[in-house]
């Protein structure tokens, strides 16, 4: 399988991570089944590990993957982590629609700002 996800107690979020060549429908499937996981254990914070994946994603893609929350019925509390190798021109764009549509979203290359970011008070966004 091309994604993991798991509940890490330490942190109350869900872990995931995934590899090979991403794109929408790849991205479409994976939230499918994070949603369900996330409503198992009351959690509304999510670290996506996209290091070492090959992100193809048209920038059509990027404007519709902000609703993807909203059709999965993901609260507006939740708070999503993207970790990168790097951060593409393009992410900001995607970070921008996301908050603009009530979702919080931010992009890292350091898993322990993703992490601090995800555990900290959820107005310090």
């Amino acid at each position: 399988m091309p994604y993991e996800i798991e509940y890490d107690p330490a942190t109350s979020c869900m872990m995931c991570g995934l590899t090979g060549n991403v794109g929408q429908d790849l991205i479409m499937e994976f939230a499918s089944a994070l949603a369900p996981l996330m409503e198992e254990h009351r959690c509304t914070r999510v670290l996506n590990d996209f290091r070492g994946a090959d992100l193809s994603v048209s920038y059509f893609d990027i404007y519709k993957i902000p609703k993807l929350p909203s059709v999965l019925k993901m609260t507006r509390l939740t708070r999503r982590a993207l970790l990168l190798d790097e951060l593409p021109a393009e992410i900001s764009s995607y970070e921008d629609m996301s908050v603009n549509q009530g979702q919080f979203v931010k992009a890292f290359t350091d898993l322990g700002e993703a992490i601090s970011w995800l555990t900290g008070d959820i107005f310090d966004v």
